[in-house]
């Protein structure tokens, strides 16, 4: 037992009220914590980290031997809260095998200066800075790392983009990032049930820690610090983001049935394409567990994307409708942009573009960049918001 250690500090005081979702107002400054789902990585959130071969237990090895102390659940930003400013136990060693079992309540962990998750399976070993949560959920092992918006970017943008792109790329992404960041802490603020503001992968944006950070990114979220983009109220936006819109972007209505004002697909215009947008690849035509024999497209966007397509399979032609987003995550294409023709046992598909090509689209962003836009006038174009504190 013992006090505290002053690192701490910061999530043992009540988050001042200026930075609580009830009190948001327009033109506010905005510093946030927040809390991230950073193991286990499953089907749905294993891209790019890789699936977990074992998901009820992970090592954890601290720069130092961790602290560990009692915490609860709250609806502030960072989810978590210390119980009581004294420490339940510290471990004689810097190296420790977490296990679901051994968690009847969720508990924090500091370890210092960073902490590692040593993953089974020859998965990477992640670094993270800032405080840790672990938990049981029914037989799988959760852990959480809760740490500053600011700190949180440095581990996301050398993630999204490569560190080598030039400085007004890197700054739009760091805008683009905080404030998806910001929006996703404050819409999530009131759902108690849910333990985390992000995860760590593309199912939000792809988060790795301390262990690759950058001297070019973090510059640029500095040269950015607390900028985010806000609507015609003055509120932050969701600032959706994908590798390559193929030339033209689309509408978040045609993607999740829900659309923006100041998200309008639109065409973009370059001096010359910055990446190659043509793709062709091959399926097997029996992943529904019986042969396709034909594809429909049925509908398409304004954009071109394919919105809703039929599928013919089995002897007896049964046939199934699916939107256009859901076949390309089921046939794991990079976008929902293509043409298909059936060949026999394989489906080869034509197209353009590598995801959901809502928002800014990352090698745009790079194109615009490298004609001499700035990263405001890149933001300005995919976004019809406001950049401001």
């Amino acid at each position: 037992m013992g006090n505290a250690p002053s690192a701490l500090a910061q999530f043992l005081n009540p988050i001042p009220r200026e930075f609580s979702a009830e009190s948001f107002v327009p033109g506010q400054k905005i510093v946030h914590r927040l809390a991230v789902h950073i193991f286990p990585h499953d089907g749905v959130y294993a891209i790019p980290q890789g699936r977990e071969s074992q998901m009820d237990q992970v090592t954890l090895q601290g720069a130092q031997p961790c602290r560990w102390f009692s915490v609860s659940r709250v609806n502030e930003p960072g989810r978590w809260t210390m119980n009581a400013a004294t420490v339940l136990k510290v471990q004689k060693k810097s190296s420790l095998i977490l296990s679901a079992k051994n968690f009847s309540t969720p508990l924090g962990f500091d370890c210092g200066e960073y902490f590692d998750l040593l993953r089974k399976g020859g998965l990477k070993t992640y670094r993270y800075s800032g405080l840790g949560v672990a938990y049981r959920d029914g037989k799988i092992l959760r852990v959480i790392n809760v740490l500053d918006l600011e700190t949180y970017l440095r581990g996301v943008v050398p993630s999204e983009v490569p560190i080598s792109w030039s400085l007004e790329t890197l700054k739009a992404q760091a805008v683009a990032a905080r404030t998806y960041a910001v929006t996703s802490v404050l819409m999530n603020l009131q759902n108690l049930s849910r333990a985390y503001d992000v995860v760590d992968t593309v199912q939000d944006q792809v988060y790795a820690g301390v262990s690759d950070l950058a001297d070019s990114t973090d510059f640029a979220i500095q040269q950015t610090r607390q900028q985010i983009l806000r609507d015609r109220r003055d509120q932050p936006i969701i600032a959706y983001f994908s590798a390559d819109s193929g030339g033209h972007t689309e509408a978040p209505e045609n993607v999740w049935g829900r659309s923006l004002e100041y998200l309008v697909a639109k065409p973009e215009v370059y001096t010359q394409d910055p990446i190659q947008p043509h793709w062709i690849a091959e399926r097997s035509a029996n992943r529904l567990g019986a042969p396709i024999t034909a594809l429909r497209i049925l509908k398409r966007t304004p954009a071109q994307r394919v919105a809703e397509i039929e599928i013919t399979y089995g002897r007896k032609k049964r046939s199934v409708k699916m939107s256009g987003p859901e076949f390309a995550r089921r046939f794991q294409l990079r976008s929902p942009w293509f043409d298909v023709q059936v060949r026999g046992a394989v489906l080869v598909f034509n197209g353009r573009g590598f995801g959901h090509g809502v928002g800014m689209s990352q090698w745009g962003a790079k194109a615009y960049a490298d004609m001499g836009w700035s990263f405001e006038q890149i933001l300005k174009f995919y976004f019809s918001a406001n950049l401001g504190l």
